[in-house]
């Protein structure tokens, strides 16, 4: 049984670029460096995973001697930790690899004749400044600090992320460049080592993407990837440490602390999104450009219902508030819409849109004198346009854009006569995707920068982008504390077919009103703003 979770359908394979190689029918020769027969069990995963791929010639190379990193010899008290907790998930468990091995020495004495080497053993590289392969190497950084055993760190220091790095090594093994990260939540349980289950699954992704990439691409790939700078990359001299008895013993106190507190906390109470308005005057965006709390009053809900995601459309002098719904008792949203008055309040909710499967975020929005929705329905893995027939009450399906594919939160932007697109895939880890078309209604194509992000910092969607006081503003989520936490204002520098970059310059922290948990979108329109946040209920 697999230890990973592997999916092919974030890697949009359909929808690489079609270079040389894939019009010739090129299979991209990847070769897998490991210590010998014996290997942790997710390297077996990861190698078995990519034999499966028609566009991969897969080649595993054994260099010498298995060993863990960390052996357990139950002596003290870490020792007893980690195998208590391999018990329950142990990703590092050495198996028999079954793919066909090439021996070797080491990498002086071997020839790779592959494409790309991927080094994924333990012991370090020594092969001076020799070129391993056609398009370098690529090695990977398993946490922050790349300490035994992986991922300990992050949770033992009870940190909110956990990161991994895909480094790629252009001429030898001293010098490598940072191509891809992803940061994940670390898994904060007792059983530490479930920690490793998420980060590891993004690394294999990652470097399948990457794959990819070059087998698409070729010396373009590595030409843009010369632009990072490059930095001193000795992997012999990584700090590979034992966690001391302190250390192991802190580890013990935390998290029975940890339990204790949720156990007699109020988290057996129910929580429930909610909607705030206001009147977009002086304390507007684009006034203060800024965020600023005050004068936001909370909608009328029924009671035991949740109201979240909210968007904000206009037509002819008059306002609508799209939103998801929760009715009280059940778990599965739906798309209603109210009308906003003058004074902020609401007329009676009407649902436009429910089906068998979760909805929410209901992206609304205008295109020559045509209304239009974009709802969350990553439940059902489907991205689908929704056209409004009698607004506001009466909406259907256009067109789907993309079938089999979970992106969730997806939001357009129409600029310069180019429809963009920014969804996110959930699983196997948070990574967002911008895709670019000539017409609303036209084909997809997977923009050269995708994916854009792959931080729980700044992911997903939070909200319409938007042209305010001249800058246009994506709002997206902060995940790193707990879902939908925060809101991280970004502005767009450059967007265009091939190029992408935006900076952050705001915050909006579940701060704007008492007893907040989380807050994780934000709209306006001309008249109104509008957010949502998380509380208890009275």
């Amino acid at each position: 049984m697999a230890v990973l979770n592997l999916d092919k359908a974030p890697l949009l394979e359909a929808m690489r670029d079609t270079g040389n190689r894939i019009a010739s029918c090129e299979r991209l020769r990847i070769g897998f460096v490991v210590d010998t027969h014996l290997v942790a069990e997710w390297i077996s995963d990861c190698i078995e995973w990519f034999k499966t791929f028609e566009s991969f010639d897969v080649r595993v190379y054994a260099l010498g001697a298995w060993s863990e990193p960390t052996q357990v010899n139950g002596r003290g008290v870490f020792d007893w930790v980690y195998g208590y907790s391999r018990r329950t998930f142990d990703p590092f468990q050495p198996v028999e690899i079954t793919a066909d091995l090439i021996l070797a020495d080491s990498a002086e004495n071997v020839d790779f004749n592959v494409d790309i080497v991927v080094w994924l053993a333990t012991i370090p590289p020594r092969c001076g400044d020799r070129n391993l392969a056609a398009y370098g190497a690529l090695s990977i950084q398993l946490g922050i600090e790349d300490h035994a055993p992986p991922f300990w760190d992050e949770t033992a220091k009870q940190q909110p992320l956990t990161c991994t790095t895909i480094w790629w090594h252009s001429g030898n093994f001293w010098r490598a460049r940072p191509v891809r990260t992803a940061s994940v939540t670390t898994d904060q349980g007792f059983r530490f080592t479930l920690n490793a289950q998420q980060p590891l699954s993004a690394v294999v992704h990652m470097i399948a993407a990457i794959c990819l990439e070059i087998r698409a691409q070729g010396a373009q790939w590595a030409a843009k990837m010369e632009l990072i700078p490059e930095q001193d990359y000795d992997r012999a001299a990584k700090c590979i440490k034992r966690p001391s008895e302190v250390e192991s013993t802190s580890f013990i106190v935390k998290k029975a602390a940890r339990s204790l507190k949720l156990r007699t906390s109020k988290r057996k109470q129910k929580s429930r999104w909610f909607v705030a308005l206001r009147r977009a005057d002086e304390w507007s965006y684009s006034h203060g450009r800024k965020f600023i709390p005050q004068g936001f009053s909370p909608v009328q809900k029924p009671i035991g219902s949740a109201m979240a995601d909210p968007f904000l459309v206009e037509r002819e002098d008059r306002t609508y508030l799209f939103f998801e719904e929760v009715p009280a008792g059940h778990s599965k949203g739906r798309i209603a819409y109210s009308e906003v008055f003058e004074d902020c309040t609401l007329s009676k909710p009407t649902v436009v849109l429910e089906r068998d499967y979760h909805l929410s975020y209901p992206c609304t929005f205008c295109h020559e004198g045509d209304f239009y929705i974009i709802p969350e329905s990553r439940a059902a893995k489907r991205i689908d346009l929704y056209r409004a027939s009698k607004f506001p009450d009466e909406f259907k399906i256009e067109m789907s854009f993309l079938d089999d594919f979970a992106g969730a939160d997806t939001t357009p932007v129409f600029l310069e006569g180019i429809w963009y697109f920014f969804t996110t895939a959930m699983d196997p880890f948070m990574q967002t995707f911008l895709f670019w078309s000539h017409k609303l209604t036209g084909k997809w194509n997977l923009h050269p920068k995708s994916p854009i992000c792959s931080s729980l910092k700044s992911s997903r969607s939070a909200g319409a982008i938007k042209l305010v006081d001249g800058r246009l503003l994506r709002p997206t989520q902060d995940c790193s504390t707990r879902y939908g936490y925060a809101i991280v204002m970004n502005e767009i520098d450059t967007l265009s077919p091939t190029e992408f970059h935006e900076h952050t310059v705001d915050i909006i922290l579940p701060t704007w009103t008492s007893s907040l948990e989380a807050t994780h979108t934000f709209n306006r329109s001309g008249v109104f703003e509008v957010v949502d946040g998380l509380r208890f209920d009275p």
